[in-house]
């Protein structure tokens, strides 16, 4: 997994081919959700809206690689929601 951007509220990550987006897609096969934790930071622990764990705002399809935005914060996916 490659954090090509990270902030406090969002971040941006390589999703590589063979793992799925979300998790609990398929428990058989790896998720970017699950590994996400592990790689990026938390917000700060004063930060109101932080959600418990990131949030991957799109999914790709399995034998796809490509850039995934993740929020960190309930206001970030709203936001990037719209």
């Amino acid at each position: 997994l490659r954090v090509l951007h990270e902030d406090e509220a969002v971040a941006v990550v390589f999703k590589p081919p063979g793992i799925h987006t979300k998790a609990g897609s398929n428990a058989k096969f790896a998720a970017l959700e699950d590994a996400l934790t592990a790689e990026l930071s938390p917000p700060p622990r004063d930060a109101p809206d932080a959600l418990p764990l990131p949030l991957a705002l799109h999914r790709l399809d399995v034998p796809v690689s490509g850039l995934c935005l993740v929020a960190k914060t309930r206001s970030a996916a709203v936001e990037l929601g719209r």
